[in-house]
């Protein structure tokens, strides 16, 4: 069983590196299934539904940050619409560097008189986050997150959010199930004290 391999690696720089080989060979010979749970791909942040909601708050709170909403608009028409990357950028561009319609900004007004968890909660019904397959456990974890922070800070604005999760992203990651059959790539250091 998959769930009985355990690949040891010096460094998550080297986990990144076997994690991706072995997805290569999963792609190249349709007989091998090599499902992988590594501590980078189970970090929060990795997951294209998490970016796309942390560059709609930025460009909530600055939307004149070209960098911020190329980034955005990337993730809206590559993830969310399912455009090639060169022509989600080329949407992008061609439309003067407007990513929504009227219709969204309007209604992106609108939530951010809401509180932070509303506007979260409003941002992945808006853009039918939750009925992405395999992002739903990463967007649970993220809300728990968010709300960890509201009942933790007394500034629970957009910015001071974003500041927090820029120091804390790196730490924050969901729990593997215990079912899962999938071989474990984990560095040397977090293996200590497993049987």
């Amino acid at each position: 069983e998959l769930k009985d391999i355990a690949i040891l690696v010096r460094s998550k720089k080297e986990g990144v590196i076997v994690a991706n080989h072995l997805l290569q060979q999963s792609k190249i010979n349709k007989n091998y299934k090599y499902d992988i749970i590594s501590e980078e791909s189970l970090l929060i942040k990795n997951s294209p539904s998490i970016q796309f909601i942390i560059y709609l708050l930025n460009y909530m709170s600055n939307p004149e940050d070209l960098i911020n909403k190329t980034k955005l608009a990337y993730l809206y028409f590559h993830h969310l619409q399912k455009k090639s990357s060169a022509e989600s950028l080329e949407t992008f561009f061609s439309k003067d560097k407007q990513i929504f319609k009227k219709e969204v900004k309007e209604k992106l007004q609108t939530i951010q008189h809401l509180s932070l968890y509303e506007i979260i909660e409003e941002i992945i019904y808006m853009f039918q986050l939750g009925e992405i397959k395999d992002d739903s456990s990463f967007l649970q974890s993220f809300q728990d997150k968010v709300f960890e922070y509201i009942n933790k800070n007394q500034q629970t604005d957009i910015k001071s959010f974003l500041l927090w999760w820029e120091k804390e992203k790196n730490n924050i990651s969901i729990s593997i199930p215990e079912n899962q059959n999938a071989i474990k790539i984990m560095t040397i250091h977090k293996s200590k004290g497993l049987d």
